[in-house]
C-alpha cells in the first residue's frame, strides 16, 4: 500500500496566526515580469520559446529504488507505452489544468513538480500553484506572501504557525514555495480545515455550501466501484484503526475535499491555468478532482499525473494497478521515482497516535 494515504491521515494542519492588510498587485506584477525575463526571456531579437525546454535528468534525492527498471520512466496510460519527459512537458505547457498526485513525504515527487512548474512558467504562463497542504485558513497568509516584493518563506511558515514538528514536511515543499514566490505566482489553499472536515463527518452535506453539493453531486451515491475503492483507501489509510460507524462520514468528507479542490482550482485561475499538488487519491481520474472536472478532461484541458514510488516486487507499470483496485491506472501519466523509505506507514501512524495519548 502506498504511504500517501497514511501521510494524509497523519498530517496536522494549523491556522493562520497573524493577519495583515494586503498591498496592491503592482509589486507582484513587476516581480513577475522581472523573474520571467531572467527565467525564460531570450536575448533581444530572439524568439520566445513556445515549447518546454530540454531538461537534464532528475537528480534523485530518495535513496531506495534508484536502480529499479522503471525509475525515471513515464508511462502514458492511454497509449500503454512509455513517453519521453520532453514530450510530456511539451504537452503540459499548453494544458490549462495539471493535477499531480504525490506522496507528501517523497522529496523526488516535489522535485518533479518543480520541474513541471518551471516548464510551464518558462513558457510564459502565470500559473497558479494550488496546494493541498494549505487549507482555508491559510489563504490570507498565502496572499500576503505572494504580494511581497521580496517574499520570505520563513515569514510565511511563521504566519502559518507550522512548528518544529512539521519542519521536514515544510522543507520538502520549500523549493516549490520559494520558486512560486520569486516568480510572483499565486498560491492557492485547496483543502478544508480540520474543523470543516469534522463538521462534514458529523453533520453531512448540511455542513457544506448548497451550491457545492449540487454542482458536484455530493448528495448522490457513489458507484459501487467508487464506494469500494474509497472505502478500501480509508480503511487502509487508518491501518484498520477505524470504527465502522465513522465510515460514511469520512467518505463524505473525502468527497467534499475533492469537490472543494475542484471548485477552488477553477476559481484560482487568473489566466495562466492552475497546477494542483495533492495526495494521489485526489488526483484519481475515476473519482478524484479530474473526475469531477471531467468536462475539462474530455476536451484535453486537464491532465493528471501520478508520481509513483517504485517497489522491488512491482516491475511493470501494469503491476501498480493493484494499488488502486482498478483494471487500469486512473491517471493520464505515471512518472516513476525512487521511494523515500521502506518503513511500514502504519507503524509511523501508530507512533503518532501514541504520542497524542
Amino acid at each position: 500500500m502506498p504511504s500517501a494515504i497514511v501521510d494524509m491521515v497523519a498530517r496536522t494542519r494549523f491556522g493562520v496566526t497573524r493577519r495583515r492588510a494586503l498591498p496592491t498587485d503592482a509589486a507582484r506584477r513587476i516581480r513577475w515580469l522581472l523573474f520571467a525575463c531572467v527565467a525564460w526571456c531570450a536575448p533581444l531579437g530572439a524568439a520566445v520559446p513556445t515549447t518546454a525546454p530540454v531538461v537534464d535528468s532528475p537528480r534523485w534525492q530518495a535513496a531506495l529504488g534508484r536502480d529499479h527498471a522503471l525509475t525515471g520512466r513515464i508511462w502514458d496510460t492511454a497509449r500503454s507505452d512509455f513517453v519521453a519527459e520532453t514530450a510530456l512537458l511539451d504537452r503540459l505547457v499548453s494544458v490549462p489544468y495539471v493535477v499531480t498526485g504525490e506522496s507528501h513525504v517523497n522529496p523526488d515527487h516535489h522535485g518533479l513538480q518543480l520541474r513541471i512548474l518551471k516548464a510551464i512558467f518558462g513558457n510564459g504562463r502565470r500559473v497558479t500553484v494550488a496546494m493541498e497542504i494549505f487549507d482555508s485558513d491559510d489563504q490570507v497568509a498565502l496572499n500576503d506572501f505572494a504580494s511581497q516584493l521580496d517574499p520570505s518563506p520563513q515569514r510565511l511558515v511563521d504566519e502559518l504557525g507550522w512548528g518544529r514538528r512539521h519542519r521536514a514536511l515544510w522543507e520538502s515543499y520549500l523549493p516549490l514555495v520559494r520558486f512560486a514566490g520569486g516568480a510572483g505566482l499565486p498560491l492557492a489553499a485547496m483543502d478544508l480545515t480540520r474543523r470543516e472536515a469534522a463538521a462534514v463527518t458529523q453533520y453531512g452535506v448540511d455542513a457544506l455550501p448548497a451550491e457545492l453539493v449540487q454542482q458536484y453531486g455530493l448528495d448522490t451515491a457513489l458507484s459501487t466501484t467508487q464506494q469500494a475503492t474509497l472505502t478500501t483507501d480509508l480503511v487502509n489509510g487508518h491501518c484498520g484503526m477505524l470504527f465502522t460507524r465513522n465510515l460514511d462520514g469520512l467518505i463524505l468528507a473525502q468527497r467534499a475535499r475533492d469537490a472543494t479542490m475542484a471548485s477552488r482550482m477553477l476559481a484560482a485561475d487568473v489566466g495562466g491555468g492552475v497546477m494542483l499538488l495533492a495526495g494521489y487519491g485526489h488526483a484519481r481520474g475515476d473519482r478524484g478532482v479530474p473526475y469531477l472536472l471531467d468536462t475539462l478532461r474530455a476536451r484535453g484541458d486537464l491532465v493528471s499525473i501520478l508520481f509513483a514510488s517504485v517497489r522491488d516486487e512491482l516491475q511493470r507499470p501494469q503491476d501498480y494497478r493493484q494499488w488502486f483496485g482498478s483494471d487500469r491506472l486512473p491517471f493520464d501519466y505515471v512518472w516513476f521515482t525512487p521511494r523515500a523509505d521502506d518503513e511500514d506507514p502504519c507503524d509511523r501512524l501508530k507512533r503518532i497516535y501514541r504520542k497524542a495519548d
